[in-house]
């Protein structure tokens, strides 16, 4: 997904998800709260809570 990108909002009914960010910086936003990751940090969204995919606002190193 390209760097600034969002995908549209979504809700896993039935699975959690997990994010491992192995290189860059990432925004995850999951539900009202936004997450700045670096490299080798985690990030964990459970089931039933409205985000976008993994890849929101990834952004190269600087």
């Amino acid at each position: 997904m390209p760097a600034g990108s969002e995908p549209p909002l979504h809700v896993h009914h039935d699975e959690d998800e997990s994010f491992i960010l192995l290189e860059g910086k990432m925004s995850v936003r999951i539900g009202d709260t936004v997450t700045e990751l670096a490299p080798g940090q985690a990030a964990f969204a459970p089931r039933n809570i409205p985000m976008p995919s993994a890849s929101s606002r990834l952004r190269p190193n600087c």
